[in-house]
């Protein structure tokens, strides 16, 4: 996927009204949608839709939010797009394809000593310039 996954903390909320599988947006409670990202294109979100009363789940790319109403593209890491009823919940969660997106744009670095850090390192006021940390005892 092309551009900037977003996230928020401890977003989360429920569907203001019943959403049909093939409905393109999701509306949450008057003042809800601020818990949110806001993407702009290419960035997005992902949000996970869930609804333990039937035991639904499905995983949503969203490209937008306006207000209380996010935009999104429905199925995605192979779920399937599902009718959801009021009250069930939506929710920005790390999903296993985020992980997987972010660890393919090179965005982490192996633990296991293979690859040395290293480069530029800003610390607010203070500055480290061309460290390299090779797994040496510190």
């Amino acid at each position: 996927m092309a551009g900037k996954y977003l996230f928020t903390n401890n977003a989360t909320s429920i569907l203001r009204i019943d959403t049909p599988a093939a409905s393109t947006t999701i509306t949450v409670p008057t003042g809800e949608g601020v818990k949110f990202p806001t993407p702009t294109a290419p960035d997005f979100a992902m949000v996970t839709l869930e609804d333990r009363r039937s035991g639904q789940l499905e995983i949503c790319k969203m490209t937008a939010r306006s207000t209380d109403v996010l935009a999104v593209t429905r199925a995605q890491e192979g779920t399937t797009a599902q009718s959801f009823l009021a009250g069930a919940s939506v929710s920005n969660r790390m999903t296993a394809g985020t992980l997987a997106g972010i660890q393919s744009s090179g965005s982490f670095l192996p633990i296991d000593g293979s690859q040395p850090m290293g480069g530029n390192l800003d610390m607010g006021n203070h500055t480290i310039i061309n460290a390299t940390l090779d797994g040496g005892t510190f």
